[in-house]
């Protein structure tokens, strides 16, 4: 066997170590020495920094101590840390931040992500006063290791599913106007996968294709067929409608519908541009020949609904909202026509294979017939009481 030193000394050989039947345990026979390797080093100091300067400490331990048995198990789970740290690094841009979210202390990280350098070959991150960023080979490493780790996680969940149920958190991205009846869904997971645990996001419909192909995102809830995303599976769960909310007037009395263009001249209170809905109403507001003047936007619905009942305001919204607020004295809730739009939403998933096991399991709930019809019967027109 061959040993390169970084330094750029020749090779040096020396006898292989020994494979013991426990295939992570690896042993030196007595007769290997560290000294071997660096057999034209003078004195015992400048062996040893030779060693820690070429070596990583595994190795460095190995040939050292003749006879030394060391677990490569830990080594593999310190280079599953190392890859962790890595991430981290790239989504905070700080290593103290980096650090805090790893739990470990700042120089612990810099030097996990350095003897990951040391160990690939190359450079991962440019270093100055502060983090400049990751070097191209640090962004490759980084894309395969957002891989590694989600396999990793989804190894470790099948493996507890098959002893005692699942485990872990599903981590879920949802658009704001699907927020109302999401419920529907995590309620019942949680019911049937007592030992995980959920955490769902408000985010739009780009950060849930960024979520999904970084792999910080299992599930995301979003339209399907209006701006779809790119590299997922979906699952529909029912068709969006669009419902005109506003003050009780003489204007609104006995009335069923309301065209989208005269819905366009009251005073409106919109979600912001950068979420789809909103992209959504404007186009079916050009379909009716009207523009679209709000007074008032916001990316919340809390924000939009407390403008709605405490203002003299009016918006639009899918008939889904109707299903978590019901019916409120003095508002009215008009079905928006010509054109009479509607929508897809649905969950979406990495088309990986395998599958993860939370997120599979998250598809197979949604795909029960009572699920299903709960959803809709929630969200159906007329409005019903919440």
């Amino acid at each position: 066997m061959f040993f390169h030193s970084s330094a750029g000394r020749k090779p040096f050989k020396t006898k292989p170590a020994i494979l013991m039947p426990a295939p992570s345990i690896f042993v030196i026979p007595k007769r290997a020495h560290i000294s071997e390797i660096y057999p034209h080093a003078e004195t015992k100091e400048a062996l040893i920094q030779g060693a820690v300067r070429d070596w990583s400490p595994a190795t460095f331990r190995m040939l050292a101590f003749p006879g030394f048995k060391y677990d490569l198990t830990r080594e593999r789970n310190v280079i599953l840390r190392h890859l962790e740290f890595l991430v981290a690094l790239a989504q905070e841009k700080h290593f103290a931040r980096a650090a805090v979210v790893c739990g470990v202390t700042q120089s612990t990280l810099s030097a996990g992500i350095k003897q990951m350098e040391e160990s690939l070959g190359v450079l991962l991150v440019e270093r100055g006063q502060r983090f400049m960023g990751l070097t191209l080979e640090g962004e490759k490493v980084l894309e395969w290791a957002k891989h590694v780790i989600a396999d990793y996680e989804g190894l470790q969940q099948s493996l507890s599913e098959m002893r005692a149920g699942l485990t872990g958190c599903l981590k879920v991205g949802a658009i704001p106007v699907t927020l109302p009846v999401i419920s529907l869904l995590t309620t019942p997971f949680a019911k049937l996968h007592p030992h995980t645990h959920t955490v769902i996001r408000s985010l739009t419909s780009m950060e849930i294709q960024r979520g999904i192909d970084e792999l910080s995102l299992d599930v995301g809830m979003t339209y399907l067929d209006n701006e779809p995303l790119a590299r997922v599976r979906r699952l529909q769960l029912y068709m969006e409608h669009y419902v005109f909310l506003t003050r009780e007037s003489q204007a609104t009395q006995n009335r069923r519908t309301i065209p989208w263009a005269e819905a366009a001249n009251y005073p409106l209170c919109l979600l912001t541009t950068d979420m789809q809905n909103r992209r959504i109403i404007d186009t079916h507001f050009h379909e009716a020949g009207a523009e679209v003047n709000a007074a008032i936007e916001t990316n919340s619905l809390i924000t939009l609904w407390s403008h709605l009942k405490f203002g003299q305001w009016s918006t639009v919204v899918p008939n889904s909202f109707l299903s978590l607020i019901g019916k409120v004295e003095g508002l009215v809730a008009l079905p928006l026509v010509e054109p009479d739009a509607s929508h897809a939403v649905g969950l979406v998933a990495s088309d990986r294979n395998p599958l993860a096991p939370m997120t599979r399991a998250l598809f197979d709930l949604a795909k029960q017939a009572d699920i299903r019809q709960e959803m809709l019967r929630r969200i159906a027109d007329p409005p019903a009481d919440s």
